[in-house]
């Protein structure tokens, strides 16, 4: 985090910023948790626990709650994609494979899913394993495009 009182690039944020950040996300954590404990079956509130779970490094209630999201809405890409940033983060690499195949056939223009399963089976050792070489060819086109303007 940069602290933006002083407006200086690079600098380390201030404590008054690092607190005000963190208290905004406690209180955002706070809200999800009891808004999903009055419609427990509430998947955009339980997408976004799952994220901010994910962020403060709660990886595995961050996949459970994002378990919960897509057996509610299987076609959430990015439930998925998520979901299986996780399950590699724990070494559960065939369990991540198999949530961004899910994720890229909702919608095959998930590039964060694309790009992941790209990057997982461009590994693989077989010469033979089609499906590895044309993650191959995709990940090199993905990462020869310019990078965007955002």
């Amino acid at each position: 985090m940069v602290c933006r009182c002083e407006g200086r690039a690079g600098q380390p944020a201030c404590r008054v910023h690092s607190h005000s950040e963190f208290s905004r996300l406690n209180e955002a954590q706070q809200a999800l948790e009891n808004a999903c404990k009055l419609v427990p079956d509430y998947p955009a509130a339980l997408y976004l626990l799952g994220e901010i779970e994910r962020d403060e490094h709660h990886l595995r209630q961050s996949t459970d709650t994002l378990q919960k999201v897509v057996a509610l809405e299987l076609a959430d890409s990015n439930a998925q994609y998520l979901l299986g940033r996780n399950l590699e983060n724990q070494g559960r690499t065939p369990e991540a494979i198999r949530h961004w195949r899910l994720a890229l056939e909702t919608d095959p223009n998930n590039a964060k899913a694309l790009y992941s399963l790209a990057q997982v089976l461009s590994k693989s050792q077989d010469p033979d394993d089609l499906e590895a070489q044309k993650a191959l060819a995709i990940l090199h086109t993905l990462q020869s495009r310019p990078a965007s303007a955002n």
